[in-house]
């Protein structure tokens, strides 16, 4: 990062499993902190100077500020030493949390995707998807609602139902506003249950059922959740047909 060295103190200790050697030191933006397993590094100007240096972090001010003033004041007592390890067991913590931002461990969820085929002003195939995140098999079912505009979708029906846990099925008038969109006067209703104890629903992703009528106009199909393995989340986005 081209930061010019003024070295005020060296500490040896174990970071992240690594005999290295810790370095603060002053620059023109205030104090920084690095680290090398090279230990032969000293400041510019003297006999031992190094450009080998691996990394170079600034850190909060107040932290570094910190850890510098020590440094200066400290000769090498092994008072500045536990503080500087203990100061450094809490920044491995921020480098972490700098170096893995936004990567987002998923949680557990079951999914439902979509292929359309079919077009306004004629017969129109919803096939939905079943998937899951970190689990794709040894689920114990699932149950969801697939709400629909019956004046836009006319002579809707489910067809080719996964067999396997297949518990029932319905179309009921939506009179609560369920997926809360009042557009939607009807959803059909099904569910799937593990009863066998095995592998559920054995591979993934797998087609669960398809949605099939007469589309005459463009309109939106959204989905609601009646049943999920438990510690799992429900992702099933709305889809617009057209």
């Amino acid at each position: 990062m081209g930061f010019p060295l003024i070295e005020q103190s060296r500490h040896q200790l174990q970071f992240w499993g690594i005999n290295s050697a810790i370095w603060t030191h002053g620059c023109g933006d205030g104090p920084v902190i690095g680290w090398k397993q090279n230990h032969s590094i000293a400041a510019e100007g003297t006999p031992e100077f190094s450009t080998s240096v691996s990394s170079w972090l600034p850190l909060p001010e107040l932290c570094c500020g910190l850890l510098w003033i020590v440094s200066v004041v400290n000769s090498g007592g092994t008072l500045v030493d536990l503080i500087v390890r203990k100061m450094m067991k809490k920044l491995s913590g921020w480098i972490l949390g700098v170096f893995f931002a936004g990567s987002v461990i998923a949680e557990p969820t079951q999914t439902l995707t979509t292929n359309i085929n079919g077009y306004v002003g004629g017969e129109v195939n919803v096939s939905v998807e079943h998937s899951a995140i970190d689990a794709s098999t040894g689920l114990t079912g699932i149950g969801f609602r697939i709400h629909y505009d019956s004046a836009a979708l006319s002579n809707a029906s489910l067809e080719n139902v996964f067999e396997n846990g297949f518990l029932s099925k319905g179309d009921m008038a939506d009179d609560k506003d369920l997926d809360g969109d009042p557009a939607t006067d009807r959803f059909f209703i099904i569910a799937w249950v593990n009863v066998t104890g095995g592998d559920w629903p054995g591979v993934d992703p797998q087609a669960l059922v398809s949605v099939v009528g007469d589309l005459n106009y463009s309109t939106t199909l959204n989905f609601t959740e009646t049943a999920v393995t438990s510690g799992y989340n429900f992702e099933a986005a709305s889809i617009f047909l057209d």
